[in-house]
């Protein structure tokens, strides 16, 4: 999902960098592409009205198509211990230590996180860096449960937020 006006994001505006009325975008669901996101140019290619994710980097800069505030719907009432409390063997990304990067045109992400390892449903070791990375579309199809615990960070257009994700058998470098 992309929205400026989600609830935590740190990106707001009621106009993008084009003055085009901002909007909510679904852009993948169960991890196929659903939506676009558009500029006027774009918008008039596809023959469908602007999303409004016209970004201007600075003010002296044209505008490009860009995120605001890019994440994952959260599931009202799981937390992040029912979705921890059946794993057997692995990581609880607690905090992000960089900038998360997502390119969507290039179906790419990147996490570096600290956290914890998590064996039989507890934490038993904290992990001072890991990185989580591949093609998002994957990773998006991979989740298996969804916590109620949404949370932003910036990004490199905008925002990015995610609440606790299960993504079992995921690899972390």
């Amino acid at each position: 999902m992309d929205d400026a006006a989600a609830a935590g994001g740190l990106v707001r505006g009621v106009r993008d960098g084009e003055g085009t009325p901002q909007g909510r975008t679904r852009l993948l669901e169960r991890g196929l592409p659903s939506g676009r996101l558009t500029d006027t140019a774009a918008a008039g290619r596809l023959s469908r009205p602007p999303s409004g994710n016209s970004v201007r980097m600075t003010w002296s800069a044209p505008p490009r198509i860009g995120l605001t505030n890019f994440f994952v719907d959260p599931l009202p009432g799981v937390s992040p211990l029912t979705l921890l409390g059946g794993v057997a063997h692995g990581l609880y990304a607690a905090v992000l230590l960089e900038r998360p990067e997502v390119d969507l045109s290039a179906d790419t992400f990147r996490l570096v996180v600290a956290g914890y390892a998590v064996e039989k449903g507890r934490a038993t070791e904290r992990v001072s860096e890991a990185t989580v990375s591949g093609r998002l579309s994957d990773f998006l199809r991979g989740i298996a449960g969804i916590g109620d615990d949404l949370k932003f960070a910036l990004g490199s257009t905008g925002s990015a937020g995610s609440p606790t994700l299960l993504v079992p058998r995921w690899k972390t470098g």
